[in-house]
């Protein structure tokens, strides 16, 4: 591990809402896999199937007998991100038992970085209670107009940006701030803020971006699937243009 972070737990959990995804989760999960083989920690993760109908569960199953960690599958019908969030976390946190625990979340269509859970524990070395980082769209997938746009846009903004598929914080921070609502959309900013009103210590962390999907046809109402379409709605001649309904979580 890299600096004082050596100090910390060596058991990590990550929860990873689905929603029918098995294109996507088994890149996820062998990317989880990785970044704690990397971090030398033992990973619990939980996976929250949500209204899955396209065989996202037989993916899952069929990549345990490969995986080093712990997976955990819990199902549900609620139909709303922040519902499987906050599901999953309950589960994860009675997985792991009593005590201090440094936790995470991502997206079943996303891939952390090798360096993910490693630079997670530096920056709770150094004081975070909570990490927020950012995301990058490595494979517009017909979208090439489109990423000129957003990456220029994102930069622009700074990082106060939440992602869902790139936070991670203290278990009893998060205890504290009362968890992931029960949100279709923005349960992330909404714990984020949480986090904020109760002067918790966040790193706004650049240096741990996670790989996701610049798909048209999200999982959440005001997700970032959302916020892309936008985007290309406002782009010239984008191959692949906005849908005005989204498929609801």
């Amino acid at each position: 591990m890299e600096g004082g972070a050596q100090t910390l737990l060596r058991r990590l959990g990550v929860v990873v809402p689905a929603r029918d995804e098995r294109l996507g989760i088994g890149c996820c999960l062998l990317a989880l896999d990785e970044a704690a083989r990397r971090a030398r920690c033992g990973l619990e993760v939980v996976v929250v199937l949500d209204s899955c109908v396209d065989g996202t569960d037989a993916v899952v199953a069929s990549l345990l007998p490969t995986l080093a960690s712990s997976v955990h599958r819990v199902e549900i019908e609620a139909a709303s991100v922040g519902t499987a969030r906050r599901v999953g976390m309950s589960h994860l946190l009675d997985i792991l038992g009593p005590g201090d625990h440094w936790v995470s979340t991502t997206d079943a269509d996303s891939a952390v970085p090798p360096s993910w859970f490693r630079r997670q524990l530096t920056h709770r070395a150094a004081g975070a209670s909570l990490v927020a980082g950012t995301v990058h769209v490595p494979r517009w997938e017909g979208r090439q107009r489109l990423g000129p746009r957003w990456e220029q846009e994102y930069a622009a903004d700074g990082h106060r940006h939440v992602h869902g598929a790139n936070l991670s914080f203290l278990s009893t921070a998060y205890r504290r701030a009362g968890g992931f609502p029960d949100l279709t959309s923005e349960e992330d900013v909404a714990l984020v803020r949480e986090f904020a009103r109760r002067r918790e210590q966040i790193a706004w962390a650049t240096d741990l971006s996670v790989a996701t999907s610049p798909r048209v046809v999200g999982r959440a109402p005001n997700g970032f699937a959302a916020h892309l379409n936008q985007l290309a709605n406002a782009v010239p001649n984008e191959h692949v243009r906005g849908v005005a309904a989204m498929e609801a979580w």
